[in-house]
């Protein structure tokens, strides 16, 4: 691969209208900070993740909890994304001064405090990875993305709840660690809630295209559709009478829960599909946004093939259209 100083001349159809990219950008950042200052509070981007997701539930509903979180947290991400990638072709003040606003707006927002670790994992590692990818192996990286998911992440989560953490939890040595998050902590549960899939199919039925059709419609509020299916991780969690209801459901148990075998293969052969063109995308390191969103769902899958399906689909819908939007307000034909 070309140097990033080389990317400019490797696009052919598109170049970047830098003085609208700026205008465009500093937009959705007022945006951002907009609904920020409506929904949320500056001073509630740094406090626990729940409690933060209690203020805004306080006086909304799941779906304008989902998109507002997603929005505010996806519009900087993306903004300072396109702008690190382009930033060495335009060297300008401009560009200099925006990119350290939009970096400085990005990290407030998906800080680890108030983040869940999915979207907080999956753009730092985005970013990281494009930023060193020249410099390390891919199988050099795909061992420090396993030693971070084995090891980090289950320490990753230990602001979800309170700023105070029990420093005993530190005093755990990594073989412990390791262990109460894989066996004890209800995180990593994914093939018992398959399990727990199969058992509530054969007690009630398939769905019949239920939750793909809920996932799809996540954003219409349940006063308007009043018997709008809740996620396939709470139905199955409320069904086995479990304490905590906020599970996952892998991909595997949605397309079965819908359409059962047939479903399971049809969902995960939709998902290799879609993984292929954007493998493809990447090989060919196409020069815009569409490398950018395939270089983040690269890992936002991780999340995605874990669940809920619903979950996934409406943090991940908001950040698509924030690329769309992009693509097609500060992009221009090139006329070479």
């Amino acid at each position: 691969m070309m140097k990033v100083d080389k990317i400019w001349d490797r696009i052919k159809s598109k170049e970047l209208a830098n003085g609208r990219f700026v205008l465009f950008g500093l937009i959705m950042l007022l945006i951002a900070i907009a609904i920020i200052q409506n929904f949320v509070g500056l001073q509630s981007l740094f406090l626990p993740r729940n409690i933060m997701n209690g203020i805004i539930a306080a006086d909304n509903s799941s779906a304008i909890l989902s998109v507002v979180t997603t929005l505010y947290r996806a519009i900087p991400f993306v903004t300072f994304f396109i702008i690190l990638y382009f930033v060495s072709n335009h060297p300008t003040l401009q560009f200099k001064l925006f990119f350290i606003l939009s970096g400085i707006v990005f990290i407030v927002t998906s800080n680890p405090l108030s983040t869940p670790r999915y979207w907080f994992g999956s753009t730092f590692l985005a970013i990281g990875y494009f930023l060193l990818r020249k410099k390390i192996l891919n199988i050099s990286f795909s061992w420090f993305l396993l030693v971070t998911l084995s090891i980090v992440y289950p320490f990753s989560d230990v602001f979800r709840r309170s700023l105070l953490v029990k420093t005993s939890i530190f005093d755990r040595s990594i073989l412990l660690s390791m262990q109460h998050g894989f066996v004890y902590k209800p995180d990593f549960n994914s093939f018992q809630m398959l399990m727990n899939s199969v058992e509530y199919v054969r007690d009630f039925g398939f769905f019949y295209g239920q939750q793909i059709f809920g996932a799809l419609f996540f954003w219409v509020p349940r006063v308007l559709w009043s018997d709008k299916p809740e996620s396939t991780g709470e139905i199955i969690a409320a069904d086995r009478n479990y304490p905590i209801t906020n599970l996952d459901s892998p991909l595997m148990s949605e397309g079965y829960v819908d359409f059962g075998i047939i479903g399971l293969i049809c969902y995960m052969f939709i998902h290799g599909f879609l993984i292929k063109r954007l493998d493809r995308i990447l090989i060919r390191d196409t020069g815009d946004v569409k490398y950018l969103f395939a270089l983040f769902f690269s890992f936002y899958q991780i999340f995605f093939l874990r669940g809920t399906l619903m979950v996934a689909v409406s943090c991940l819908a908001p950040l698509v259209l924030i690329f769309l939007f992009y693509d097609k307000a500060v992009f221009k034909e090139s006329r070479t």
